[in-house]
């Protein structure tokens, strides 16, 4: 249906981000084709975010470049904000290298040079892209390569820094410069790193710098960059030491300017001469997605603006660590190693005290003694040893204690609204909810978002955050405060948040604390869920709405019961258990086959449950004896095979396939 706003029909919707919204229109004054980049209604009372749309159009029109997308107007009509701007009949370069995968050498080199010229010519007005990916880049059937979304972009002359105005990162992770990650000033060096890093991508089809989360993504940017050991076929292989020069860690060592890389690149041809320019092959017609900081913080309750994105900001993830190596640091940790130290601090823990206790001991025995054994002056002298000895054996317990259980500031409690739309992006398709120290709970709704709910904590590293990506979006406290919580009572850290009906991928890693994910009736097409060092309860009272390819549950020393197993519509489960109780119960609806692998941990299994009703087909085989094993009706064991157990019900078979036996197990019917 045709909208008319003011001289504009509009007439689809083209695209959309976090913070704007693209429509291909028709300029009715002037009868030409147009696109609307329309600020979010809900956002015209930031008046943050209407400065910077303001500014993004007033930085474009300062530019007249063959490869930079103009803008024609800023249009404000019937309390909405546009900015009209030419309207490209092409897809994007990400688009174009997902379709092709990485392109032949003289179309590559075409892009890259139009990319640069454009590029080189913003930086000659003084002014800095900011956010330089595939993505920003149109692919016009006539123009060839076109440069867009400055909506991050500024003025050298305005003291730029790699900060937005809310003081965060800007970019996408993939792209962003060493320096920047630093908060370091933003200069033309870091769009020619983020240019090296595209070229690499239209070149091999990947990456330059790849992670699975903005954490790792950071890491990858502070060492060399891995090239591939040959290049496609086509392509010069001293493409490598332009490379290395454009995505060197170090800004001065980059190119100067963007055209000083395009003369590097037209060298690898011999004569200097750009022999390899060739007209764009014909695309399909796609749209200017507008641009947006990736990485957006969760909002207090009490924001006027319950979606307004903000950025990636360094310490949300890292809040009061100013070196940047222990922030490295405190990212990159891996679960294994916070175990692997909590278990050697524990070890040094109880060593030093039994030490102190033969010490006390000692005191104790020698106090006796002079108490029994010497006049009343050897008494008082032999009392006032013991207490000296005492009190140096409290000042090293209370200096023990805080080494392995740092205090943190405990402020006011704090209730902060959690809010993800629903992503536009079909590509989306995972979810991943990061929780530690405190009580989870996750219910599943029908409303049109994402997620929805609210965080109270007293603790600033326990704020939610937001973390974005292509293809997932990351639910997490700005830090962990390890086993502060199991001697500080006073620590308080809660979420309680709904999911909506969107079909994902969902993830839910918890560490020291209690969960209750209630996961019925959503639309999930595969469960992970890591419990660790924490107590759970995962019920899917509910039939999944879609059938799910695989549900995982990885557990450490953990208390976890499953119930209504079989509503999960899984096609295949796995299980892998440390020590632990584990109950897993398989009641509900039944429609298919599932296919179940249960592994142990190194130190065994633990103690395991496996509650089956008495009407289901279910097999469990064991590849070993149980330490202790007990099964009880409807189970039956196998007359064929002593480590086989059998319910001979009807319908769907349930198999289990019990891999490392040791621990205790016990088979039960319902």
């Amino acid at each position: 249906m045709i909208e008319q706003v003011g001289r504009y029909e509009i007439l689809e919707k083209i695209g959309e981000g976090g913070f704007a919204i693209v429509y291909r229109a028709k300029d009715t004054a002037l009868g030409r084709m147009v696109a609307l980049k329309e600020l979010r209604p809900i956002l015209l009372n930031d008046s943050d975010w209407v400065k910077r749309f303001h500014r993004e159009a007033k930085t474009v029109a300062q530019l007249d470049h063959p490869h930079i997308v103009p803008i024609h107007d800023v249009y404000d009509a019937e309390k909405r904000l546009f900015i009209v701007m030419r309207l490209i009949e092409g897809v994007s370069l990400d688009e174009h290298i997902q379709s092709h995968g990485g392109l032949p050498w003289a179309e590559a080199i075409n892009i890259i040079t139009q990319v640069a010229a454009g590029l080189d010519y913003a930086h000659a007005k003084g002014i800095l892209h900011r956010d330089m990916k595939p993505a920003n880049i149109l692919m016009d059937k006539a123009r060839g390569a076109m440069l867009t979304d400055f909506g991050l972009a500024k003025l050298t002359s305005q003291n730029s820094l790699s900060r937005s105005m809310s003081g965060t990162i800007v970019g996408t992770p993939h792209y962003i410069a060493p320096e920047v990650w630093e908060g370091q000033e933003f200069t033309p060096q870091a769009d020619i790193y983020a240019l090296g890093c595209i070229i690499y991508e239209i070149l091999t089809g990947e990456r330059a710098f790849k992670g699975d989360t903005p954490p790792s993504i950071m890491m990858a940017h502070f060492k060399p960059p891995a090239l591939p050991p040959t290049w496609p076929s086509g392509v010069p292989h001293e493409i490598a030491q332009i490379l290395l020069k454009a995505l060197s860690t170090t800004p001065e060592n980059r190119y100067a300017t963007a055209d000083a890389l395009t003369q590097a690149l037209y060298a690898l041809n011999g004569n200097g001469e750009n022999s390899y320019v060739v007209k764009p092959s014909p695309m399909p017609v796609s749209t200017p997605l507008p641009s947006e900081p990736i990485i957006t913080p969760a909002l207090p309750i009490s924001s006027q603006s319950p979606l307004t994105p903000t950025g990636f900001t360094p310490t949300d993830i890292m809040a009061s660590h100013q070196d940047l190596q222990v922030r490295l640091a405190m990212l990159e940790e891996t679960l294994q190693r916070e175990k692997t130290d909590e278990h050697v601090r524990h070890e040094q823990f109880v060593a030093v005290s039994q030490e102190m206790h033969q010490e006390r001991k000692k005191g104790c025995f020698w106090g006796t003694m002079i108490f029994a054994g010497l006049l009343m002056v050897f008494m008082i002298i032999g009392f006032a040893v013991i207490c000296t000895a005492t009190d140096r054996i409290t000042a090293n317990m209370n200096n023990l204690v805080a080494n392995f259980f740092p205090q943190f500031n405990i402020g006011e409690l704090t209730t902060e609204a959690i809010e993800i739309p629903m992503p536009t992006d079909t590509e989306m398709t995972r979810l991943e909810i990061a929780f530690s120290s405190g009580e989870l709970e996750v219910n599943g709704s029908h409303e049109p978002f994402l997620v929805q709910g609210q965080a109270r904590y007293n603790v600033d590293l326990l704020a939610p955050v937001v973390l974005t990506d292509t293809h997932y979006i990351r639910l997490q406290t700005e830090g962990t405060i390890g086993a502060a919580t199991l001697i500080n009572q006073s620590v308080i850290n809660q979420w309680d948040v709904k999911l909506g009906g969107y079909p994902l991928d969902l993830v839910v890693k918890t560490d020291g604390a209690k969960a209750t994910l209630n996961l019925g009736g959503l639309a999930l097409q595969s469960v992970i869920i890591e419990q660790n060092l924490a107590s759970a309860t995962i019920n899917f009272s509910e039939t999944n709405q879609v059938l799910m390819n695989h549900f995982q549950l990885n557990g450490t020393a953990a208390d976890v019961t499953l119930v209504n197993l079989a509503n999960t519509q899984a096609e295949t489960m796995g299980f892998n258990l440390g020590l632990g109780d584990y109950s897993l119960e398989f009641d509900g609806e039944l429609k298919q086959d599932i296919d179940v692998i249960i592994q142990g941990g190194a130190g065994g299994m633990g103690n395991i449950e496996i509650v089956m009703p008495a009407t289901t087909h279910a097999i469990v085989t064991l590849d070993d004896k149980f330490d202790n094993l007990n099964s009880n009706a409807p189970w039956q064991q196998s007359a064929d095979d002593e480590n086989e157990y059998i319910i001979a019900g009807s319908g769907p078979t349930i198999k289990i396939e019990i891999q490392r036996s040791s621990g205790n197990l016990t088979l039960t019917g319902k």
